[in-house]
């Protein structure tokens, strides 16, 4: 499997968010400073504000192509491996 590396989502709302940087194109420029107040940097990571009553937890982090791809595997395999259900270990004569 082939991860894609281009620039992501993410690299706008960081370079913004970090230096400043915004794009010559007056409505993208703005359309991303008023993207860029829903998220927040928390040391090094790239967290997105999330107001909810549901949880205490008000940031939800933003994940790049490897991280979110290593995630997904480790969901699928779970605790204690690949998900394989009763049927694997049981003999069907």
């Amino acid at each position: 499997m082939r991860l894609d590396t281009s620039s992501g989502w993410r690299d706008p709302i960081i370079s913004y968010l970090k230096s400043g940087t915004l794009s010559d194109d007056k409505a993208e420029a703005q359309k991303l400073q008023h993207l860029a107040t829903r998220y927040t940097f928390l040391g090094d990571l790239l967290y997105k504000k999330f107001y909810s009553k549901l949880h205490s937890d008000p940031y939800l982090r933003c994940l790049g192509p490897e991280e979110a791809e290593r995630v997904m595997q480790e969901i699928h395999d779970g605790d204690f491996g690949n998900h394989e259900g009763d049927r694997s270990h049981k003999d069907i004569n």
